[in-house]
């Protein structure tokens, strides 16, 4: 979708067109179209040529379209600026290469590019991204999930292992999924381990000047061992080398790492004096250059490369919305002049589930259809599809838009269409996923295809079943009800409209059409919802004085709260937080953004309190659709910020005290029995060898849970070993139950610590208004 912070400010409603520069400014030259931009200004152009570049405009022109004043030319508005179709129009044009004033212009006329179908200007515009690649990698590589693109992506994403990838912040994230940085934060972090493996197995050395299978000298103290694989001599200062550049791959996996002028050093370092030996001063610096360039580099770049590119843009269970929308395309024409923005708001893939495949050779004709329909409502369609993460204003509306080919969503004309607007091409497959979407809004009735082999037989009337009454106090109708909603279930709640008009605006608008106007024989008008009984008995129950119970699974909530985002009631969003403290261990991670999105903080504090106990790169959660790339990462930076404070806990000494573990002077003579640190405690070895422990632990888990663990604290006979050998009062200590008493007390000051970073930097960060309406 063009993004208004990037176009040129439109002119005032009232403002006259303005002409284009030569060669686009009259009518002389033959033109036959006008294109009037963004900002007011039109272009003569061609039919002919737009034909021959754009299999779009090809299409778009076929349509029939209405009649206009004798000698005036049709106009399109598109929603580009002028200096960008200015671009795109001479690149077509035989006038030459077009002209770039940075990567603003590229990334929109690569947009324009792909939305049009203009293969020339899209080949044109990725050569000049290229040149951005080094510089610019993230922000490239977040066009490229925008604009749908797996290869921009890639390329973004193998530039981006030259970088540490948390050390990248940028506002672009902002205008992607958490999904897709989640996808690309677990590749760069698989990359990063097997490139740090790689440096350490060694299975790549050669002999060379700085590598031999013999000491080439024998003092002793020029040529060393290797530490990790015996066999190998080489300088000391290969050793030092080669342990800087696995530090440095571990965050950078890439050969320009290793070859970097702070991983290799100066050249002094490579040049030795005399030893033992010999007196002569040997220069290694050739030898090191071949060791990195032609041994080490070749070797870490073969190992990343053998890592899978993942697909950073999906769409779940695209064959199943296909069928659908291939079954419901024949009376399209007859639905869509029905459609009104208040009838199809919200719309789930949950509809195309269980449906049979089809073959994909259906979508090999370009079609183009009239299509009116709400940009509010497309807007969370794409979100639905694609995971990506696009805003929506309030009271943003456009009677023509449509998916296009390559581009994901974009938008012709907003406001109300003219006279002279042509309608939108769409061309397989967006053109189905479109047809599912705004039919699906419709409730066509289920038709049979024949073509199709693998379809479901459809059920006799025999077989239907037959609709049973709710659980009380929903089961009846004595009690005033004069509403029946019927769940998908075949499930009868009979309802109140003055309760739900209350609680829905959507329910409100709803009764206000003559179509629901009572019954005068009094029976309750029936309505079906494709909910589920569970998720209407619990939003009922809430919106009634009747306690409700709270869901125990994370997919019954997601349920609920997919319903309550549909029919706008906020004030079930309190239910549905209660029910998200009980299912918080099941998904912590998705709790986190559900909660974010309901606005409840103390949700939040439960889920980032449990997400704590957790590796943070093992998390994952299909919620992470819902959240920006830009706030996840936040989040990861948190998490990090937490293990660093809560990692530090164990090497300070402001929190010790006096235990029967811990003692300051120490109770015993026997230096072997109570061993000094380096901050004046004394204590038995085994726990200090349990501090090293807990440190390591909660350098990924920052949280007392980790640290009072059986996996940390380890078991009796460990801590039975520091009992001393000689006879002295310590012996008397249950040393298992003083451990463990002990870790309980490093767990509250790491509970302490990591508060405190929790506080000033998570609630202020993530718990700002929300726009949770956005994500639906």
């Amino acid at each position: 979708m063009s993004q208004p912070s990037r176009s040129a400010t439109p002119p005032p409603a009232d403002s006259q067109p303005r002409i284009a520069d030569a060669p686009f400014h009259d009518q002389e030259n033959g033109a036959d179209v006008i294109l009037r931009t963004s900002d007011g200004v039109d272009f003569y152009t061609h039919k002919t040529i737009l034909c021959l570049v754009s299999p779009f405009f090809k299409t778009m022109f076929r349509l029939p379209q209405p009649a206009d004043s004798a000698g005036s030319l049709p106009v399109v508005d598109v929603p580009e600026s002028s200096h960008i179709l200015d671009i795109i129009l001479r690149s077509s044009y035989p006038f030459g290469s077009p002209t770039f004033r940075g990567l603003d212009d590229i990334e929109q006329v690569l947009e324009a590019a792909l939305k049009y179908d203009i293969d020339s200007m899209v080949s044109v515009a990725k050569r000049y991204l290229d040149s951005f690649l080094d510089k610019y990698s993230l922000r490239i590589f977040v066009l490229g999930c925008r604009l749908n693109h797996e290869g921009i992506c890639q390329s973004a994403a193998t530039t981006l292992l030259k970088h540490p990838l948390q050390s990248l912040d940028s506002e672009v994230l902002r205008r992607i999924s958490g999904y897709q940085y989640h996808i690309l934060t677990q590749w760069h972090s698989r990359c990063c381990t097997v490139a740090s493996n790689a440096v350490s197995t060694r299975y790549w050395f050669r002999p060379c000047d700085v590598l031999s299978k013999t000491a080439n000298c024998d003092c002793g103290s020029c040529w060393v061992q290797d530490p990790m694989l015996r066999g190998w001599y080489a300088p000391t200062r290969v050793w030092e080398y080669l342990e800087d550049a696995r530090n440095a791959v571990a965050s950078c996996p890439s050969s320009t790492a290793i070859l970097h002028g702070g991983i290799l050093g100066p050249q002094r370092k490579w040049s030795t004096g005399g030893c033992a030996s010999t007196t002569a001063r040997t220069d290694h610096r050739a030898g090191a250059r071949y060791l990195s360039v032609s041994l080490l580099g070749p070797a870490v770049d073969q190992a990343v490369a053998e890592i899978p590119m993942p697909k950073f843009y999906r769409i779940h269970s695209l064959e199943q919305m296909l069928y659908l929308c291939i079954v419901w395309s024949t009376n399209f024409e007859r639905y869509a002049p029905t459609m009104t923005p208040s009838k199809h708001r919200h719309i789930t893939r949950s509809h195309a589930l269980e449906r049979p495949p089809i073959n994909s050779d259906i979508l090999d004709r370009p079609q183009a259809l009239r299509i009116p329909f709400d940009l509010g409502v497309i807007l969370r369609i794409c979100n639905i599809l694609t995971g990506n993460v696009y805003n929506v204003k309030k009271g943003t509306s456009s009677r023509f838009s449509g998916f296009y080919p390559r581009g994901g969503l974009r938008v012709l004309k907003t406001n109300s269409p003219r006279r002279h607007l042509p309608l939108p091409a769409l061309s397989p497959p967006h053109i189905f996923l479109a047809l599912f979407a705004l039919l699906l809004a419709l409730h066509p009735p289920t038709m049979a295809d024949s073509s199709i082999p693998s379809a479901p037989p459809q059920p006799s009337p025999a077989e239907e079943i037959q609709p049973r009454p709710a659980d009380t106090p929903f089961d009846k109708q004595e009690n005033g009800a004069d509403l029946t909603l019927r769940t998908s279930d075949k499930v009868d709640f009979y309802a109140h409209r003055l309760f739900l008009s209350f609680a829905s605006p959507v329910f409100k608008n709803m009764f206000a059409l003559p179509q629901f106007t009572a019954d005068p024989a009094g029976q309750p008008t029936i309505i079906d919802v494709p909910e589920d009984s569970q998720t209407i008995d619990f939003i009922l129950r809430s919106c009634y004085p009747i306690a409700s119970t709270p869901l125990t699974r994370l997919a019954d909530v997601r349920r609920v709260l997919e319903a309550v985002f549909k029919y706008q009631m906020d004030a079930v969003l309190r239910e549905v937080g209660f029910s998200l403290k009980e299912v918080v261990d099941e998904d912590p991670l998705g709790v986190f953004i559900i909660a974010w999105r309901c606005d409840r903080e103390d949700v939040c504090r439960v889920a980032a309190i449990r997400m704590l106990q957790c590796h943070f790169p093992s998390l994952e959660s299909s919620e992470l659709r819902n959240l920006p790339a830009y706030h996840y990462r936040e989040l990861m930076q948190w998490h990090a910020r937490c293990c660093t404070a809560a990692s530090n806990v164990p090497s300070t000494k402001n929190w010790l005290q006096t235990t029967n573990v811990l003692a300051q002077p120490p109770p015993c003579s026997n230096s072997a029995c109570w061993v000094r640190n380096s901050c004046g405690w004394y204590a038995p070895n085994c726990l200090w060898e349990y501090l090293e422990r807990a440190k390591a632990a909660l350098l990924s888990r920052p949280s007392s849970v980790a640290i009072t663990s059986d996996d940390v604290v380890r078991s009796k006979d460990l801590w039975q070993a520091g009992r001393c050998h000689y006879s002295c009062k310590t012996n008397a200590i249950n040393f298992p139950e003083a451990g463990r008493d002990f870790s309980v007390l490093l767990g509250r000051e790491v509970d302490r610590v990591v508060s405190e970073v929790r506080s000033s930097v998570l609630l202020s960060a993530y718990l700002r208004p929300t726009h949770q309406h956005l994500f639906l």
